[in-house]
C-alpha cells in the first residue's frame, strides 16, 4: 500500500467502522477514553498524536506504536477474536454498524487475514476500510 494516509481520515473511518458516531454522545466519550488509554499503552504523546493527525503519512514509514494503537482500539472495542483477527460475528451483532461497513469489513478481512502481526493486521484492516470507503464516494 503506497498511498499516503491522513490520520484524521483513518480516525474517522475508525469511528464509522465501530458505529460510535451513530451511537451518540455516550459512546463517543467511551471511544475517546479508549483512544486515550490506547495512546498511553503505546507510548504516544498528545503532541505526537496531533502531529501525526495533521500530517500525511506513508504507511511503510509509520512507527509500529501507531499501528499498535489501532490494534488496541479494535481489541478494546471487542472487534477482534481470540486469534486477534476481525470478529465478523461481533460486527454483525452491532446494530450501529451499517451493512455497507459490514461489507467493507468482510472484504478487508478476506484480503488481510493472512497478516500475522496483530498490530500490522489491525492497521491494514483500517487502511483497507478507508480506501474502500474513499472509492465508494
Amino acid at each position: 500500500m503506497k498511498s499516503k494516509i491522513n490520520f484524521v481520515g483513518a480516525m474517522v473511518v475508525m469511528l464509522l467502522f465501530t458505529g460510535m458516531v451513530i451511537a451518540g454522545d455516550e459512546h463517543e466519550e467511551e471511544f475517546m477514553n479508549t483512544s486515550r488509554s490506547c495512546m498511553k499503552r503505546n507510548g504516544i504523546s498528545e503532541d505526537e498524536f496531533s502531529k501525526l493527525r495533521d500530517d500525511d503519512v506513508d504507511p511503510s514509514e509509520l512507527d509500529d506504536k501507531f499501528k499498535c494503537f489501532f490494534h488496541c482500539l479494535l481489541s478494546e472495542m471487542h472487534f477482534l477474536d481470540d486469534a486477534q483477527k476481525l470478529d465478523m460475528a461481533k460486527l454483525e451483532e452491532n446494530e450501529y454498524i451499517t451493512e455497507e461497513h459490514k461489507n467493507i469489513a468482510k472484504n478487508c478481512k478476506a484480503e488481510h487475514d493472512s497478516v500475522e502481526d496483530p498490530c500490522e493486521y489491525s492497521f491494514m484492516i483500517m487502511s483497507c476500510a478507508m480506501e474502500l470507503m474513499d472509492a465508494r464516494k
